[in-house]
């Protein structure tokens, strides 16, 4: 990602304006949905402590591009770093900087760390040695435990301007028709315009998913999509997102809004989705989606989320039905 759109967002700034005025926090905790927008504001973020002007182009910044800087210690929630892990980085940050004067641990989805883990670095995380500073990034803050969130200065990351996403695309090669697509289904999150651009898997189960909503008439039917695929353990998170996007602009169509749709370029699609939804129905099917994710984040299986949401989102229909 273009680093000049991670300058732009509010919660840089303030992380600049600190290091500018020496107030560098011991501790920082960057939330944001957006997976890429928030890996590249960490190596910028560690880029900016060790080059002021955060140049990208010096030796340092160098290193810290290509992941090879030495006083740069780094772990990654997704890969499930164990105790042991956490106690392997803890002890690496006491050891004496080879190169500078500063050290940086940085931890990824940090919200995935067991709670055994994420005790184990909190001693470090309150007390960390005087030339350290740590940054946990997570998407969201349920995951964390209290003791860690309350002790991190907290930056949220903004959504990006979906023109400047399209422009970015368009930037990387991608034609304009597409990126125009994938900035606006986006809603601001780059991670997600990229993974629409370029994984086919991903952009196959959108497609899939507007199928369905345009189809989906009558219960019987409900087996054949629960099944079919969409709702495949590995893939209903996504799901439920794409559902919840163009349930969005179907409540934006049977209301007369005039806000910009997300789904753009799929007018004919989200014509067919809308029939038979009201106000209310669109609104209550917003509320089944969101409730499909409680139930998972429950461990509840994901076929049976899937089929009790359906159901839910054809009875809305029919029991809001226009007279």
């Amino acid at each position: 990602m273009n680093f000049e759109l991670v300058k732009k967002n509010s919660a840089y700034k303030k992380f600049a304006s600190d290091v500018d005025n020496g107030r560098v926090s011991h501790a920082y905790i960057v939330y944001g949905e957006d997976g890429d927008l928030r890996k590249s504001f960490l190596t910028l973020a560690c880029m900016k402590l060790l080059c002021k002007s955060a140049c990208g182009e010096c030796r340092v910044c160098t290193q810290v591009l290509e992941g090879n800087y030495v006083e740069i210690l780094r772990l990654d929630g997704a890969d499930k770093p164990s105790v042991k892990d956490i106690s392997a980085l803890i002890e690496k940050t006491y050891v004496k900087c080879v190169v500078g004067d500063k050290k940086i641990a940085v931890i990824d989805n940090a919200e995935l760390l067991s709670p055994q883990a994420q005790n184990k670095l909190l001693k470090t995380y309150e007390e960390p040695p005087a030339n350290l500073t740590v940054f946990l990034g997570a998407a969201h803050e349920s995951g964390l435990l209290a003791t860690l969130r309350s002790r991190g200065k907290k930056l949220y990351l903004e959504d990006i301007p979906t023109a400047d996403i399209a422009k970015e695309l368009v930037s990387c090669g991608v034609d304009e028709l597409t990126a125009e697509t994938a900035a606006a289904f986006s809603m601001g999150n780059y991670e997600k315009a990229d993974k629409f651009c370029n994984e086919t898997d991903y952009r196959d189960l959108y497609d899939k998913t507007f199928m369905m909503m345009a189809e989906l008439k009558k219960s019987s039917s409900v087996p054949e999509y629960v099944y079919g695929g969409l709702f495949e353990k590995e893939r209903i998170k996504i799901t439920l997102d794409f559902m919840e996007i163009i349930l969005c602009d179907i409540m934006k169509k049977v209301t007369g809004s005039k806000a910009p749709n997300c789904t753009v370029n799929r007018e004919y699609d989200l014509a067919r989705a809308s029939e038979g939804f009201t106000e209310q129905s669109a609104a209550a099917a917003v509320i089944a989606v969101n409730d499909a994710r409680k139930k998972l984040a429950a461990n509840v299986n994901a076929y049976s989320v899937a089929g009790y949401m359906l159901l839910e989102i054809l009875e809305a229909k029919y029991k809001w039905q226009k007279k």
